[in-house]
């Protein structure tokens, strides 16, 4: 989890192991669909 959403950072993320992202601020909705994503 990183609080960057700048363009040029996003690649460090991805690069680190991070599976996805959701930009601030969160929406309740985006952040429940993206967890069910990921969750097994």
């Amino acid at each position: 989890m990183s609080a960057s959403d700048l363009d040029e950072d996003i690649g460090y993320g991805y690069d680190a192991g991070m599976n996805d992202r959701i930009p601030k601020p969160v929406d309740p909705q985006v952040l429940y669909r993206t967890l069910l994503k990921w969750l097994p």
